[in-house]
């Protein structure tokens, strides 16, 4: 069985969470804690409405620590300057009649978006623990993420299997990514929407640069930390952006890391003198494996949006056969096998048809492109325009 990956030009995620006005609705949060486990809270304007954290108590010479809930002991609690403090004895249900106290001391952003603070649990009483030093650790929750909002379709998308950005007038309006890295000696993978999280527009400065320092979730739930610089050109996007684990008190770190610079490119718009024919799709990078350790590479041309009559896109790598790819196809091959880190020039026009047979066509477009190396990061896939072409 043959393996088939793919990497997009913008192949590494823009992922961001930032502040935008304190909704109407309530807001859910996920909490990171030492348990490992993902606790919550509800927030309704400066109201908590509910809590949920699954804790740990014990001395610290005992082995198997008791599993306590901690709750709102009497129901709704106001903020305080943004501030949360709630404090009670939680039941040990491996021993009826036993406890610990619990004191729940944290913040919450004006933007509510983060939430930061401790969790101490003292005077754990069992028939087998006395006298127990108090224990403290972290807590960080942010807003879960909201179902997704169809994708957008403005022109000014990148678009690939990772990342789609929309961008109009020095905002940012959008940004849906996935990426993939490492934590410890294991990968995780992390994706975002900012329309999902509740994020507001990104603006740009007037030379095209913005950054950004938040959070996100690991697909298991955790928080990470996310650092994400960039520049968007005329039609090109370049960075660098940085995941890493959040430090909790009291629980020991995955060792969670990764950074890596991207590029991306817009969707190609064709000029046309004739009829307005014209053609938008997104560029990718395509390797197959034909035996074990030897790989083919490709171009592809993915999610192709033609106009003005337009029914086919021709694309001819200079010096290759030319490939036609259908208007409204999801995916179609965009080259013959090439060398993998090889630049290349792409002429790219729209065909208009009748009975078959090509009467008009748009202005020809001529772009660089690269074929990414071996040694990037290529993500296995699934649903190929079908077999490669063998030029």
């Amino acid at each position: 069985m043959r393996r088939i990956a793919i990497l997009s030009f913008l192949a590494i995620a823009l992922l961001c969470a930032g502040s935008a006005a304190a909704s109407a609705a309530p807001v859910r949060f996920t909490i990171d804690s030492s348990s490992g486990r993902h606790d919550a809270l509800t927030l309704d304007g400066d109201h908590v409405t509910d809590l949920s954290i699954d804790a740990l108590a014990s001395c610290s010479s005992q082995t198997s620590p008791n599993a306590v809930q901690i709750t709102l002991p009497a129901g709704p609690v106001t903020l305080d300057g943004g501030a949360l403090r709630v404090e009670g004895d939680a039941p040990i249900p491996a021993y009826p009649g036993a406890h610990v106290h619990y004191l729940v001391d944290a913040s919450i952003t004006p933007d509510h978006r983060v939430l930061k603070g401790s969790l101490t649990l003292s005077g754990l009483t069992t028939p087998f623990d006395h006298d127990c030093p108090a224990t403290t650790t972290g807590l960080l929750g942010i807003p879960v993420p909201a179902p997704t909002a169809p994708a957008a379709s403005h022109p000014w998308t990148y678009n690939g299997l990772t990342v789609q950005l929309d961008y109009r007038a020095g905002t940012i309006t959008r940004l849906h990514a996935a990426t993939t890295f490492t934590c410890g000696r294991t990968g995780s993978s992390l994706s975002f929407d900012s329309i999902a999280s509740g994020l507001g527009a990104i603006p740009t400065t007037r030379s095209g640069r913005f950054a950004l320092v938040s959070y996100a979730l690991r697909e298991n739930g955790d928080i990470v930390e996310l650092r994400l610089d960039g520049q968007l050109g005329r039609r090109t996007l370049v960075g660098t952006i940085e995941l890493r684990d959040v430090a909790i008190a009291g629980r020991a770190s995955p060792d969670c890391a990764g950074q890596a610079a991207y590029t991306g490119y817009a969707p190609l718009p064709v000029e046309t003198t004739h009829a307005g024919a014209s053609a938008y799709f997104d560029w990718s990078a395509l390797r197959v494996e034909v035996s074990p350790g030897a790989y083919r590479y490709y171009f592809l041309a993915d999610h192709v949006r033609c106009s003005g009559g337009a029914r086919r896109v021709r694309i001819t790598i200079v010096g290759g056969p030319a490939h036609v790819v259908r208007c409204g196809a999801r995916r179609g091959y965009a080259s013959g096998p090439l060398e993998p880190g090889h630049a290349y020039v792409a002429r790219v026009e729209a065909l208009q048809l009748r009975r078959g047979r090509v009467f008009g066509h748009g202005q020809v477009t001529v772009v660089p492109h690269t074929m990414p190396t071996a040694n990037d990061s290529w993500r296995p896939i699934t649903g190929l325009p079908g077999p490669p072409p063998a030029r």
